[in-house]
């Protein structure tokens, strides 16, 4: 089995928000090997204001999951690091979404890649900057990405690093 290229976002804003997205990513270590991490940003929130500011980042790396095994995974993380049913962009400790999946698209009930408002999302494109300056699009599968990410500007200043 191949392994595939993939980007990972990631949000909290409950808890203890830095803590929550490190022990994210090293659970998604049982899955995917990652080459790049963006930095961390505080950014607000959007569609419920009400609540606290949310850290954000990105991963980008491979892994031999196919993407609806891959969800659930990422679901399945994100229970156990306590989140919970909610309203919809209510508060939690914890938000994975696969951005990018190969150079693939799905579109199933559960699952949509790319995901459809990444462009729109300010909290996920300074992140994807961030892998880009690291190499993260240079090459392969998501190379044709490169432009376009290239395109976008930081508008956060990072929080902290990894």
């Amino acid at each position: 089995m191949k392994a595939s290229k993939v980007v990972l976002a990631l949000g909290s804003n409950m808890g203890n928000r830095r803590e929550n997205i490190v022990r994210a990513v090293s659970m998604l270590e049982e899955f995917c090997a990652f080459e790049a991490k963006s930095r961390i940003y505080e950014t607000s929130p959007v569609g419920y204001a009400e609540q606290r500011d949310f850290l954000n980042a990105a991963v980008f790396g491979e892994t031999l999951a196919e993407p609806l095994e891959l969800l659930r995974q990422c679901k399945r993380l994100e229970s156990e690091l306590g989140r919970r049913a909610n309203f919809r962009n209510g508060p939690r400790p914890i938000d994975i979404d696969i951005i990018f999946y190969e150079n693939e698209s799905v579109s199933t009930e559960e699952l949509t890649v790319p995901h459809p408002r990444w462009r729109e999302r300010d909290f996920v494109t300074t992140p994807l900057v961030d892998l880009l300056e690291q190499g993260a699009f240079d090459s392969g599968a998501l190379a044709e990405l490169k432009r376009e990410i290239g395109a976008f500007s930081k508008m956060f200043e990072p929080f902290s690093a990894f």
